[in-house]
């Protein structure tokens, strides 16, 4: 039971900051989760981001721009489809590192002002990175958080949790259709429901506080601290 209640404790925590920024659950939870209990990830970790990504969407879905969304999403399957193919030849840690690295200089270019312009190049190009990141490291969400940052905060909150509910969907065909997806992994989820539900009612009473210009440093950290983890994983799987 405790440990039930220590995993519905990070759930609520991590699911009201991705509720008031757009994304930062998996990359929060994920990792203490697994200290928790390994089984908790990935594939319940993934359930539990799909509904609260269904839920924030409902929230704020008069904020979702499809048009920039569809070109994001677009590229991030074809991410997804590269990386598969390349994991094959290559290991994921070197990925790992490369990709830190780019996260971190794209934060410190940010932080000196060279904000991206949200267009079909780069929305298609944010969605590939971070197709293909999610794919090798696990860590997907900091290329299209950067690309949205300078949004006002509603349309971060729609779109990002859009985006990523296709690719938890992506990934929970896949699992089905392998096998891995099983009733152990649907029970842990329905054990952490509650967290959750808990994080997203708390994201809405936070919301209206927070406007575009205090998610956006809220982004930089969360992306930099992505960044970093991705280098480190990627340097400790080398051996370094």
């Amino acid at each position: 039971m405790l440990e039930i209640l220590l995993a519905n404790l990070v759930l609520a925590i991590g699911a009201c900051i991705q509720g008031v920024i757009g994304y930062g659950i998996a990359l929060l939870a994920a990792p203490l989760l697994y200290l928790i209990n390994p089984d908790y990830v990935p594939i319940p970790i993934i359930l539990t981001s799909t509904l609260l990504c269904s839920l924030l969407i409902l929230r704020d879905w008069k904020h979702v721009e499809l048009r920039s969304l569809s070109w994001t999403i677009l590229g991030g399957g074809l991410g997804v489809i590269l990386a598969a193919m390349l994991l094959m030849y290559l290991s994921a840690s070197q990925f790992g590192i490369v990709f830190g690295t780019l996260i971190l200089i794209a934060v410190v270019m940010s932080l000196l002002g060279k904000n991206p312009r949200i267009t079909p190049f780069t929305s298609s190009a944010a969605g590939f990175v971070s197709g293909f990141m999610g794919a090798c490291t696990s860590i997907g969400g900091p290329p299209v958080a950067l690309l949205y940052q300078s949004a006002d905060a509603d349309t971060i909150r729609a779109n990002l949790p859009a985006f990523f509910l296709c690719t938890c969907i992506v990934a929970i065909i896949t699992f089905s259709a392998t096998g891995a997806l099983d009733y152990g992994d649907v029970k842990l989820f329905l054990w952490m429901i509650p967290g959750v539900v808990t994080g997203f009612l708390l994201s809405t009473l936070l919301k209206p506080w927070l406007t575009g210009k205090s998610i956006r440093p809220a982004i930089l950290a969360i992306a930099g601290i992505a960044g970093l983890l991705a280098i480190v994983e990627g340097l400790a799987a080398v051996g370094y």
